[in-house]
């Protein structure tokens, strides 16, 4: 009501009444007038309403005039109304580390479409729901993507919940430059998260990763990633049969060396396939054999209790040797003839923990542990079938290829599989088992020694250290190795999204579990990217579904070219970018992004204004003295007409003519998607409290 009653009260109204009570006051109503009271003796209603006339007419005249003063200046003197511009105070800052839910303030917000500041300026910023739907920075080098954006966004979300083990953000981050990963341990580090900072480089210590040790992506899965890497590292051909035949070998492989326990394989293994020729089928051979002796009778009893009451009384239990087991438990293994040992493991968990273990009397010592007689019998089933299915890929599919063409097969597997078979870089990527088996005969490749010698810990499970809120880093600079950097970080990424894909089921069967925010970041996105119909862990499948998981990716890139010339010449990148709903558009280079970011901003109906000049006389003709036209009775006129037009909101060219920190915002909040908007960035070195304006006044941007 107040709001109302202050836009009532403009000048105009007030001007207005003044006038009225100046008229009053000097011009009281003459009611001893006789013409007034013959009025009023024979008509009392016409008497009240000139008499009411008389009060408000001088203020209506003022209000009209000021009106139509007003009109002919906005129309033929001003070409847009400037009362909005003007020096202007940002309010307060919009988000605090305890906030209930995580936000993202993108930056300031002034005029919508104009290069201008505004008295009353505002934050923009993303809500919770519509950081789950993903964020596309787009700019070409030297338009403040790091700075302006990375940087700032990434601080906002993980100093969130800060000092909340339980709530605080998880983090994938991604970057080919180097530099990136410190930036984010320095962040961890201010807001004492630095234990949760696990960086992956080349250093002869820190830690190891096998990128096939994902148990729950199939083998296709990951072998077609092993093929569209060869592909876009190498180059794409027009025949896609070696695609398909780079993924069936590597499929089958895997296929294999996960009917081990416990089951392992790392690119290494794939490697040594490519290049010894008869190694394959030896090891079918020996895999019949000991799937034989595997499922020959029952050998132990399984004892399983949480993973996590394991973890906290694990020094009490020192007595047994314990494995992880299924469903997220530990398991000790006791030999079925020794009853004596079970009931003495029993007594042990109810004592030190306080529970009673659950114990499976029909184990088997060379399979996974912690399952009943049945589900034993369907493992035993699935991978004898899943032996058959090597073997007859081998004999009907494999051997029966040319020798040329077998031997082009295994030549550009090797090229890519190679370089995993440096010392440096299989300690890091391709590291032995880190769950030695503990049964007579296991042996598991290269042991403890070898990770002593390498000065390397084993990666926990990414599940894990999700649900612990670390931050893990891949620090690759391009300029030392790309190939291994992009094949790195490209299987990293899907593994981490794909654990992800993993949390709604979990949802369901924990109802009430809200699990903790997980950011993907990645800066020069152009070199992660995998998408399209024939890459199954495409990350406009993953990006699609990660909303319900909780799942918030910020990836930045130089232009949409940079995308398409990874992406191929198809629509794929269509179909990734809409899976990013909020993007930011900083200035862009080319020509074809500018135009495509025009069109994605949509039209608008624009009010366009002409000028036309007229000038006509009745008698024409030219004058002898100065030998110029004229005539006599001449009328000149001049018309300005008004018409409506559709426009693109932001042309082309804007989108190539921002400057620097500044950008054009087309936000999706979750609920709806609002109008594209210019919005100029905070620095992550700028104050909080120095606006746009004033920063690039003092030469700071």
């Amino acid at each position: 009501m107040i709001d109302g009653l202050g836009r009532l009260l403009t000048w105009k109204m007030n001007a207005a009444l003044a006038v009225t009570l100046a008229w009053w006051w000097y011009f009281p109503w003459p009611a001893e007038d006789p013409a007034v009271r013959l009025v009023r003796l024979q008509s009392p209603m016409w008497h009240e309403a000139l008499r009411a006339w008389s009060l408000v007419s001088p203020g209506v005249i003022v209000l009209i005039l000021a009106l139509i003063v007003q009109a002919v200046k906005r129309v033929w003197f001003e070409s847009h109304g400037s009362e909005v511009f003007g020096r202007g105070e940002m309010p307060a800052w919009p988000q605090s580390p305890d906030d209930p839910e995580p936000s993202l303030v993108v930056g300031e917000q002034h005029h919508r479409t104009r290069f201008e500041e505004v008295r009353n300026p505002r934050w923009l910023v993303i809500p919770r729901k519509g950081l789950y739907t993903g964020l596309l920075i787009l700019g070409a080098v030297g338009t403040g993507k790091t700075a302006g954006c990375m940087r700032p966004f990434v601080r906002q979300l993980l100093t969130w919940q800060a000092r909340d083990q339980e709530r605080r953000a998880a983090a994938l981050c991604l970057e080919v430059k180097g530099d990136f990963c410190f930036d984010v341990k320095k962040m961890l580090e201010k807001c004492n998260r630095s234990d949760d900072y696990i960086e992956l480089n080349m250093e002869p210590d820190g830690y190891a990763w096998n990128p096939l040790a994902a148990p729950w992506l199939d083998a296709k899965s990951m072998a077609g990633t092993i093929a569209s890497l060869i592909n876009q590292i190498a180059g794409k051909g027009k025949e896609p049969f070696w695609q398909q035949a780079y993924t069936a070998f590597a499929q089958w492989v895997i296929v294999l060396k996960r009917l081990e326990y416990p089951s392992w394989v790392t690119m290494v293994d794939v490697y040594h396939y490519v290049l010894q020729d008869g190694k394959i089928t030896e090891d079918i051979a020996a895999m019949k054999k000991r799937l034989d002796e595997r499922w020959a009778s029952p050998d132990v009893v399984d004892l399983c209790v949480g993973a996590e009451l394991y973890e906290a009384h694990r020094k009490k239990l020192d007595n047994w040797e314990w494995e992880p087991a299924s469903n997220g438990r530990m398991a000790a293994r006791i030999p079925a003839d020794r009853e004596d040992q079970v009931e003495r493991a029993v007594a042990d968990c109810r004592h030190h923990l306080g529970v009673e273990p659950e114990v499976y009397t029909v184990g088997y010592s060379d399979a996974e542990p912690g399952h009943t007689k049945e589900e034993y019998e369907h493992m035993e089933w699935i991978q004898r079938g899943e032996l058959e299915s090597v073997e007859l890929w081998l004999e009907k599919d494999w051997k029966q290829l040319a020798e040329q063409t077998r031997t082009n097969v295994a030549t550009g597997l090797s090229v890519f599989l190679g370089m995993f078979d440096l010392p440096d870089v299989k300690a890091k990527f391709c590291p032995p088992c880190p769950d030695p088996a503990r049964k007579r005969g296991m042996q598991v490749g290269g042991g403890a020694k070898a990770r002593a010698a390498a000065r390397v810990k084993p990666l926990d499970s990414l599940d894990r250290l999700i649900e612990q809120g670390k931050v893990v880093a891949l620090n690759l600079p391009a300029g030392k190795n790309p190939d291994l950097g992009r094949t790195i970080g490209v299987m990293l990424k899907q593994a981490w999204l794909g654990t992800l894909l993993l949390r709604p089921e979990k949802m369901a069967k924990r109802p009430g579990w809200e699990p903790r925010p997980a950011v993907f970041i990645c800066d020069e996105y152009q070199a992660f990217v995998s998408a399209g119909g024939a890459d199954a862990g495409g990350d406009e499948k993953a990006f699609s579904l990660t909303r319900q998981s909780r799942c918030i990716p910020i990836v930045a890139t130089q232009s949409l070219s940079s995308l398409r010339s990874v992406l191929g010449s198809g629509e794929a990148w269509r179909t990734l970018l809409q899976t990013l709903r909020s993007r930011i558009y900083l200035s862009q280079a080319d020509d074809q992004s500018a135009e495509i970011a025009s069109k994605l901003c949509g039209q608008v109906t624009r009010t366009r204004e002409s000028w036309s000049l007229q000038e006509q006389t009745g008698r024409a003709g030219i004058s002898f003295l100065s030998g110029r036209t004229g005539g006599a009775g001449t009328s000149a006129g001049i018309t300005k007409s008004f018409q409506d037009r559709k426009e693109a909101l932001f042309s082309a060219r804007e989108f190539t003519v921002l400057e620097n920190y500044s950008g054009i915002a087309q936000i999706f909040d979750g609920m709806e998607v609002h109008d594209a908007t210019r919005v100029y960035l905070k620095p992550d070195y700028v104050d909080e409290d120095l606006t746009y304006w004033r920063a690039r006044e003092a030469g700071k941007l």
